[in-house]
């Protein structure tokens, strides 16, 4: 049974202790990095890719896309994925909007750009809430084959909050049975009919 960890935001000494963990119990992850965190970590960011994990794109900035003019989001968009690029040498396939929501004109300039969307179907600080506990529990009780995992990277209490939930959550899913994989491996039509908050859709192209 395969899902997918998703990690939205920066890029800190925490993820090196994440990177360990996710190496220690040979789970795959999908990053989604600002690229102004890239720009100061960019030897955590190679680890990432060396490790056999996946790379998208965010924003260069934290910005909500919805709130964007067009030429910002574009900008926000190119310069992210440049950064990222530079830096790993790979192109970035896949993409993760801030805050889970694009307007029709920016999803077009995205397909056309050759760019997956990727939502989740689970949010592991679901009402914001950053209490391990919480992070815990929201993961364990809707996690189902095939679901997308968003764990949120922006701040140090919730980067440590969610490395201590997955010390939790980690061994206990793999005994149940479940793989971690990054994005690129989850069957999207499966994945786009689980329930969950803030999006149905998972995956778009």
């Amino acid at each position: 049974m395969k899902i997918a960890l998703t990690f939205e935001g920066g890029i800190n000494s925490i993820t090196n202790e994440l990177l360990d963990l996710l190496n220690n119990y040979q789970a795959k992850a999908t990053f989604f990095c600002l690229a102004s965190h890239v720009e100061e970590n960019p030897d955590i960011t190679r680890r990432i890719v060396q490790e056999g994990h996946l790379i998208g794109g965010n924003h260069y900035q934290y910005l909500d896309s919805v709130f964007l003019d067009f030429s910002e989001f574009i900008e926000q968009l190119i310069r992210c994925n440049s950064i990222l690029e530079k830096v790993t040498g790979q192109m970035v396939r896949y993409y993760m909007p801030p805050y889970g929501s694009v307007s029709n004109e920016q999803q077009y300039f995205l397909t056309d750009s050759g760019l997956t969307t990727v939502y989740w179907n689970i949010d592991s600080e679901n009402n914001g809430e950053h209490k391990v506990e919480n992070i815990v529990g929201n993961i364990m009780t809707n996690v189902r084959e095939e679901s997308v995992i968003l764990c949120h990277q922006r701040g140090i209490l919730p980067c440590r909050n969610t490395l201590r939930a997955l010390r939790i959550v980690i061994p206990m899913l793999k005994q149940c049975g479940y793989q971690f994989v990054s994005v690129d491996k989850i069957n999207s039509g499966k994945a786009n009919q689980l329930v969950g908050a803030p999006r149905g859709a998972i995956v778009e192209k």
